[in-house]
């Protein structure tokens, strides 16, 4: 053990085996972490590493193997004694993955004290879950979500020490009537494995039992929500998984496992979707009247085709009042990044600040509508044309024209169609006299809304989309020697 300079807290140095070869390894509690000179580094970079506390998912004792034991200096130990160190590995892309290396050494009592001086500073780390209820979702995407959960996610919880509660769903809902009957005060976090439809229904589940707890009507608009402290996890099983890769920056089990595991926090944004006084539903992604509601509709006497589908298919007292024909309404909470949509439809709409960027898409020809759309899956700026209109809002009403004009005389909607998005304009083709609002890839029957803004209502084990990395064994040598 050695006293650092200025009273700082002690660090532990140890020369110890790496493979066949000694290194000197450092565990320096002040700055937080465990750093190693690999003696056999690869070809690029050097050999230092550096691993912050903050991404050690475990320490174990381990016990080599016989064959382990033959090679090298090894063979003049009656038993070697070594311990291995569980940490995050990054790579690109925002890909996670967990990596290990193992130490060894003649003493067993220097080997303990490494052992224990790595699962107290573990301890420190008051962020990570230690007991999860999660939900699985056996029947979303491909049919996979149990499958991964079991094979991929369930083997790093283990390793973490987290103990689960699991729940395989049996029908629509039955997450969200669960959340209002446990114990959740028991729970540091909850899981779903699904795809967005399972996050929605998670999400409704909780804030829904948090209101109900604290006694707030959820069909008064105004109501001031009371915040979620609970996070939930995303392990991505279905068909885009918009809202993981929108929070995470890729859509991968172990990657977000992994975020899980290390107790990640990022706050979240939800919109609550209101008619008449009447709650509706809550949205964190999309909000889309119009074509992005129009495909939907269609889309989902099509969901047997799987990912393929979509293919195929303000403050009150400074309110702002738009009038127009448009093709498309969208409110967007995050970006809705996805494979297809690296940027998503909003690049700059933040996760946390308690506002939606409306998008207005106007009337316009067939071939503007498509050079709009193509814009989505590429890096040019889809808010660079005329016929588009984009608005930071913390709410806002929308009310359709034959909403307006004529919203209790069902019988002649057809003869009027006001407000029909799909004859009045080239870009659809469908024949429903009103379009649909999609709110996070459901449909919503009602065409006139409120939609209010709840800054940082939930939290999820995220951390938002981190930048990568160009040179990462520039940045891990650049940590070791500040360390050493």
């Amino acid at each position: 053990m050695e006293q650092l300079p200025g009273g700082r807290r002690p660090r532990l140095v140890s020369s110890l085996g790496l493979g066949q070869r000694c290194c000197e390894v450092t565990l320096d509690e002040a700055r937080g972490g465990i750093a190693w000179r690999d003696p056999r580094p690869p070809r690029r970079g050097s050999g230092n590493c550096f691993v912050p506390t903050s991404e050690i998912i475990a320490v174990e004792e381990t016990e080599l193997n016989k064959k382990q034991r033959n090679i090298g200096k090894w063979r003049k130990m009656a038993k070697p004694h070594a311990f291995t160190v569980y940490y995050v590995k990054k790579a690109r892309n925002h890909h996670w993955r967990c990596s290990d290396v193992t130490f060894w050494c003649a003493d067993e009592h220097l080997c303990n004290q490494w052992i224990q001086a790595l699962k107290e500073l573990l301890e420190t780390q008051k962020s990570r879950p230690k007991q999860l209820l999660v939900y699985i979702n056996p029947y979303g995407g491909k049919r996979q979500g149990k499958r991964i959960y079991e094979q991929k996610v369930a083997p790093l919880f283990s390793l973490a020490s987290i103990s689960t509660d699991v729940v395989i769903t049996e029908h629509a809902n039955h997450a969200k009537d669960n959340l209002f009957e446990v114990n959740i005060n028991k729970y540091d976090g909850v899981v779903c494995v699904g795809g967005d439809g399972m996050f929605s229904e998670v999400m409704h589940g909780l804030i829904g039992r948090m209101q109900k707890d604290s006694g707030i009507d959820q069909n008064n608009p105004k109501a001031p929500l009371v915040q979620c402290n609970i996070r939930i996890g995303i392990i991505p099983a279905g068909s885009t998984d918009c809202i993981c890769y929108s929070t995470v920056g890729i859509s991968d089990p172990v990657t977000s496992a992994l975020h899980i595991i290390v107790g990640d926090c990022q706050p979240l944004d939800v919109s609550s979707v209101h008619h008449n006084n009447t709650f509706l539903k809550y949205s964190v992604s999309l909000l889309g009247y119009g074509f992005y509601g129009d495909i939907l509709k269609d889309s989902e006497k099509k969901r047997w085709m799987g990912p393929m589908r979509y293919d195929y298919s303000e403050d009150e007292e400074g309110w702002k009042v738009i009038k127009g024909k448009f093709l498309a309404i969208n409110a967007v909470n995050m970006s809705c990044a996805c494979p297809r949509s690296p940027k998503g439809l909003s690049p700059a709409a933040h996760l946390a600040d308690g506002s939606a960027d409306l998008i207005l898409v106007r009337k316009c020809s067939r071939f503007d509508f498509l050079r709009y759309l193509v814009r989505h899956t590429n890096q040019d700026d889809q808010f660079d044309f005329s016929f588009v209109d984009v608005y930071r809002v913390k709410s806002f009403q929308f009310t359709s024209k034959l909403s307006d004009d004529n919203e209790s005389s069902v019988t002649d909607i057809g003869k009027k169609r006001f407000g029909q998005f799909c004859r009045d304009h080239p870009a659809c083709c469908c024949n429903i006299p009103n379009s649909t609002w999609n709110c996070d890839g459901e449909t919503l029957d009602s065409s006139a809304i409120e939609v209010r803004v709840h800054c940082q209502l939930m939290k999820l084990f995220a951390r938002g989309i981190e930048e990568n990395c160009k040179d990462e064994a520039a940045c891990s040598q650049s940590s070791v020697q500040q360390l050493l």
